[in-house]
């Protein structure tokens, strides 16, 4: 072996451990001799003390970057906790006014799932049909308990109607049954609301009393019937006592036709 070679020597029977180290043994003549090919101690020396640089380096590097992720994560949080506080805020306040808005006391109101069957009434509704809450969401369930039964077919009929024109709300007039029995006349307005697949989800829909105008509609309807079928004239002028309407006996009686006189003194 040479002295000045980097790692190798020959050795009959090595005594040392070494960092890298293979043998083999060579048969030459009447001996085995054991080549053995290891690392200096200059060359493991100076590897070990790169090694400790590396180590000292890796540590150095890993503290800072745990210190940035460190800081990140910190800054991330209080970023993500903000955002939750405003989150929370917000819907609060959507929630309060949508609640105002749900229990106002001028319309009824509801929420229905897929099918039909009501998942929240507002104190206007109950009011309107005479039941409780609690009745209306566990005893009544489904608008059809309540519907007259000259009626049952017109919501699912307007239904029909309103997505085959692809529209997500309809209309309709209609009448319910008051707990107490008598009929009430209402004005119905749902939005449909979907999922993300274009499956209905659920409605939600105002209902407005309409019982007194159609009642004055009626009387109105009756006492237009009794004035036409009169056996005496009867006239409406305006204020200036102008022709408005005349009844048929006043034709009877007079000769002249409607064509003739309305508009005139």
């Amino acid at each position: 072996t040479k002295d000045n070679a980097l790692f190798l020597s020959i050795s009959h029977s090595p005594q040392e451990r070494f960092l890298f180290n293979t043998s083999k043994i060579i048969k030459f003549g009447l001996h085995n001799w054991l080549l053995v090919i290891h690392s200096r101690y200059s060359f493991e020396q100076q590897l070990n003390l790169d090694r400790a640089y590396f180590v000292i380096a890796i540590g150095i590097i890993s503290n800072v970057l745990l210190t940035i992720i460190l800081s990140l994560l910190i800054t991330t949080n209080y970023r993500a906790k903000n955002l939750a506080n405003e989150l929370t805020i917000e819907l609060r306040k959507s929630n309060s006014e949508l609640l105002h808005y749900f229990e106002q006391p001028f319309d009824g109101m509801f929420t229905a799932n897929a099918a039909q069957n009501l998942i929240n009434v507002n104190q206007r509704l109950c009011e309107m049909l005479g039941y409780s809450k609690q009745e209306l969401l566990t005893t009544i369930k489904h608008w059809s308990k309540v519907t007259h039964p000259d009626d049952l077919a017109l919501t699912p009929l307007v239904k029909q109607q309103a997505e085959a024109a692809q529209r997500d709300n309809f209309k309709l007039e209609k009448r319910y049954i008051h707990k107490d029995g008598h009929v009430i006349y209402v004005d119905i307005a749902v939005n449909i609301i979907r999922n993300e697949h274009g499956d209905i989800e659920f409605y939600v829909g105002v209902i407005r009393d309409i019982t007194e105008r159609k009642q004055t509609e009626q009387h109105l309807r009756t006492l237009s019937i009794a004035i036409e079928q009169s056996p005496a004239s009867v006239v409406i002028t305006d204020l200036k006592a102008n022709l408005q309407y005349i009844n048929p006996r006043f034709t009877e009686v007079t000769g002249y036709s409607a064509e003739e006189v309305l508009g005139k003194n």
